[in-house]
Formats: C-alpha cells, sequence, structure tokens
C-alpha cells in the first residue's frame, strides 16, 4: 500500500488507494501492477458498503466473516464488528 501511495503521489494521481491494480490476470501474474496500472478492483469499507446496500432499499440481515459465521455471532449493525473480527471476507445477508 506505501508503495502504491508513493507511486501516485509522485504522478500527481489522486486516485483512491481503495482502487487496487489486480495482482492477477487469466490466472498469471499481472505486471502491470507494479506500475499501478489497470486493470482496478475497487475495495468497498465496511460502513461504506453497508450505506449502500442501505441507500438502495436493503435491509442488514446479517454480517460477519467465516470466523463469525462459525461461531454463530453474526450481527445486524457494522458497528458491532471490530477490526480483529474483520480479518478475511465478509459476508452480508440482506433482504429487500
Amino acid at each position: 500500500m506505501t508503495y502504491l501511495k508513493l507511486i501516485r503521489k509522485l504522478r500527481g494521481d489522486d486516485r483512491s488507494i481503495q482502487d487496487l491494480p489486480w495482482l492477477k490476470l487469466g490466472g498469471k501474474f499481472n505486471p502491470n501492477a507494479i506500475f499501478d496500472r489497470s486493470p482496478y478492483t475497487y475495495w468497498y469499507r465496511v460502513t461504506e458498503i453497508c450505506n449502500l446496500l442501505r441507500s438502495v432499499g436493503f435491509e442488514i440481515v446479517a454480517l460477519g466473516t467465516e470466523k463469525q459465521i462459525e461461531a454463530d455471532m453474526l450481527v445486524t449493525d457494522e458497528r458491532e464488528l471490530t477490526v480483529p473480527e474483520l480479518a478475511g471476507m465478509l459476508y452480508i445477508a440482506v433482504k429487500k
């Protein structure tokens, strides 16, 4: 991340650090990632994606990581999550 921030600063690129270049493309290493070139994936912050889902009419029924799913300790509000719990993929169950 520090490397990308530095490259972007030197180039005068104001792209969000949440836009990250693909490290793999077609199952192989993507050398363009070294130079911060496309394709990019946007990584949402937890509050950002939850607010986006609510803004289009979804209700969050449950959310959590695999660890919380296995422990049957899902939450309904992202403010109940703490940083150590956010390791890995976040799953969100919604209803309209």
